[in-house]
């Protein structure tokens, strides 16, 4: 277990760091693969592990349910629940019962939870690359820049998505790295709720 937070803690420093000489050609129309990849989940459910800007390692489960429904469970002993429903974010100490409240369309991560994910228009592609065979794609707000920016991963054969970086307003890194992904699954729909 300590290597492989060793291996994410360097992959997390050095991820994008790429030389250029590693970037390679990519297809005219991926813009339009990754828009259909995208609006084809309608629910997606993956372990996470997530770097914290500070280096700090936490792991959970997360769920998305399209549009608008998201949900950060963290493992023990993190006692944090982050639940994105009614185009909101709360973050909620399980432990304390205290919250903190933003509008999704505050936070970069909104773009993957609309009803239509498009990636143009309202959406800025900054810069998109094949790296080490999988395709990197930052993309902000176009009339809200200074709200960050959000980072997708995908693997290219299949196209899937891997792993995500956000860079909120402040900027600071958090990256999210899934494993055991599944896609258009059924979920509870008390998912989407806070603890009482």
């Amino acid at each position: 277990m300590l290597r492989r937070r060793a291996f994410l803690a360097t992959a997390a420093a050095f991820g994008l760091m790429a030389p250029l000489s590693a970037r390679a050609a990519l297809p005219g129309d991926i813009v339009q693969q990754v828009e259909r990849y995208l609006n084809n989940i309608e629910t997606l459910r993956a372990k996470f592990t997530q770097i914290a800007p500070n280096g700090r390692l936490s792991e959970g489960r997360v769920y998305l349910h399209r549009p608008g429904r998201m949900r950060f469970e963290y493992d023990p002993p993190e006692t944090l629940l982050m639940v994105a429903t009614d185009w909101r974010v709360v973050m909620q100490d399980t432990r304390t019962r205290q919250t903190n409240t933003i509008p999704v369309n505050r936070t970069p991560l909104g773009l993957l939870l609309d009803e239509r994910v498009q990636l143009s228009g309202p959406v800025t592609i900054r810069d998109m690359a094949e790296i080490g065979g999988e395709l990197h794609m930052t993309l902000f707000k176009t009339e809200e820049p200074g709200l960050g920016e959000l980072q997708l991963v995908f693997g290219l054969r299949p196209l899937e998505l891997r792993r995500w970086q956000v860079l909120d307003a402040q900027g600071k890194v958090t990256q999210i790295l899934l494993e055991d992904v599944e896609t258009n699954v059924r979920l509870q729909r008390n998912l989407f709720t806070l603890i009482q």
